[in-house]
């Protein structure tokens, strides 16, 4: 594909291969016997998407008892939020929703129109925008008001002066590649919840990323790996 990013991937392709998407599903309820599971289904952007991929998992699971095979039960459902449209129509996808995981990798670069991979283009995938600030505040309100989990995954969590943000939002939440697990935990030992909250109000209401960026370094070099 031209453009591989806008095209045929993840759910677009499980829910054009229906009967691929229904096995995978059947063997991950069935491995669920051994311990609790999740459903997470990519690429959401809006309620018809994750009904269809809902209308999959109870597919399979009248399979699976057609032929008699144990699997998990009452396995929650969430959608990972990596489409600006899944932001704009998050308060609806809420209602349908167990858990949502924002996807921040994706997310970012179609919120900005960068691609991450791109040295022309690298330097506008900017985690600090403040219009991504504001798409991942936004996710976070609505998970709050409908009682909804809430996980943040990317390479964002990795970076401590963003991962002090993100906590100021009232994240929680993370997952991150093992290798950084250490340094985060070793910077959320030091770092009073109460600063990330206030400097998170603080950068709430700056319109340049610039000014976010500096306004969170001065506020967090105490705290900060060095």
């Amino acid at each position: 594909e031209d453009n591989p990013f806008m095209g045929w991937r993840s759910v677009r392709i499980s829910l054009d291969q229906k009967d691929i998407f229904q096995t995978q599903i059947e063997a991950a309820l069935m491995a669920g016997i051994h311990g609790p599971i999740k459903l997470l289904f990519p690429m959401i952007s809006g309620p018809a998407e994750f009904r269809a991929c809902r209308q999959v998992v109870q597919d399979a699971i009248a399979h699976l008892d057609q032929e008699n095979i144990p699997y998990a039960k009452d396995v929650p459902l969430g959608i990972m939020v990596e489409v600006p449209a899944a932001v704009q129509l998050i308060d609806l996808l809420a209602e349908e929703v167990a858990f949502f995981a924002i996807g921040t990798n994706d997310l970012i670069q179609y919120t900005l129109a960068a691609d991450r991979n791109n040295p022309l283009v690298s330097a506008y995938f900017n985690p600090l925008h403040p219009a991504i600030l504001r798409v991942i505040s936004r996710v976070a309100e609505v998970a709050k008001q409908k009682n909804r989990g809430i996980c943040l995954c990317g390479e964002m969590a990795t970076d401590p002066l963003y991962l002090s943000v993100l906590l100021g939002m009232g994240l929680r939440e993370f997952s991150v590649p093992g290798p950084y697990i250490p340094k985060i935990k070793d910077f959320l030992r030091r770092l009073p919840i109460d600063e990330a909250t206030k400097a998170y109000q603080e950068v709430r209401k700056m319109s340049e990323s610039i000014h976010i960026r500096t306004h969170m370094q001065q506020v967090m070099t105490p705290y900060l790996p060095h």
